[in-house]
């Protein structure tokens, strides 16, 4: 995570790249608790969110590099369309939904299915 951030303009400095990855990781684990939650409560809601979200994962070595190339771009773009598939089909609040996306988009920094040119 730290050395793929570290390609982008906005967190190219030590300093605020450790401020993110620190909000990220722990978003990393409420937003997986949060997910398991709703996907044990409720099932088709959660379903539908984890096909969303492997959408997404899906287009991140096509669709997002083609589209955004900038790095910043990309993340800015990842992080708002995760968020957007948040509260589309989940219906909570943008704060709830910003949890979730970042844990999210932290996993995918650290699984690798998102790098940066």
């Amino acid at each position: 995570m730290n050395g793929k951030l570290s390609r982008t303009a906005g967190f190219s400095e030590t300093a605020k790249r450790d401020k993110f990855i620190n909000r990220l990781l722990p978003n990393s684990v409420i937003g997986r608790e949060q997910r398991d939650w709703i996907r044990d409560h409720y099932a088709e809601l959660g379903e539908e969110l984890e096909d969303q979200l492997s959408d997404l994962e899906a287009r991140l070595e096509v669709h997002y590099p083609l589209d955004q190339p900038n790095p910043d771009q990309l993340l800015a773009s990842i992080l708002k369309d995760t968020e957007e598939v948040v509260v589309n089909v989940l219906n909570v609040r943008k704060s709830q939904a910003r949890v979730v996306a970042e844990g999210q988009v932290a996993q995918w920094l650290m699984d690798c299915p998102l790098d940066f040119p």
